[in-house]
C-alpha cells in the first residue's frame, strides 16, 4: 500500500480487514513512522521535564485541537478565566483534543 490514506479510507479499511488494526496498517507502509512518533513524544516530554525544573506549573494545552501550546501554568483560572498571558509558543503540529 503506497497510496494516500484519507480518515473515510482507513475507517473503510479496517472495517473490510478484521484482522488489521490501525498499528499494523501503519506498519505495512513503513515500521520506522511509529518509533519516530515515539521518539518525539519522548523529546516532548523531556522538554516539558525541563522547563517544568523553572516553572513546575508548565504544561503542554491544545488549542481548539489545532496545535500544541506550552503554557506556563493552567489553561483556565479558578473561575474558568481564559489565561492566554500564560502561553509561551504554539507548535505547528496538529493535535486533536477531546475524551473517548
Amino acid at each position: 500500500m503506497k497510496k494516500r490514506m484519507y480518515e473515510r479510507d482507513v475507517i473503510a479499511f479496517l472495517a473490510e480487514n478484521h484482522d488489521e488494526t490501525a498499528l499494523s496498517l501503519i506498519d505495512s507502509v513503513d515500521p520506522k513512522l511509529v518509533k519516530a512518533f515515539e521518539k518525539a513524544d519522548r523529546a516532548l516530554k523531556k522538554a516539558l521535564d525541563d522547563i517544568c525544573k523553572y516553572f513546575p506549573d508548565a504544561h503542554y494545552y491544545t488549542s481548539g485541537g489545532d496545535s500544541l501550546c506550552l503554557l506556563l501554568g493552567r489553561s483556565h483560572g479558578d473561575y474558568h478565566e481564559s489565561q492566554q498571558q500564560l502561553e509561551v509558543c504554539q507548535g505547528i503540529s496538529k493535535v486533536d483534543g477531546g475524551d473517548w
